[in-house]
């Protein structure tokens, strides 16, 4: 697992696109941009993701 680092975004001011994308390790452009879509990736399991 990798640890995640960096401040938390603000709830009443959150980034644009992907809300995690300014601590994720692997954010891309699309991330910054645009919020990923939030799906079913195993039973019981959901996630929202452009890398996914």
């Amino acid at each position: 697992m990798i640890p995640v680092k960096g401040e938390i975004p603000s709830p009443s001011n959150p980034p644009a696109g992907c809300e995690f994308h300014t601590r994720c390790p692997l954010a891309q452009e699309i991330c910054r941009k645009q919020f990923p879509v939030l799906e079913m990736k195993r039973e019981y399991h959901m996630l929202a993701c452009h890398l996914v």
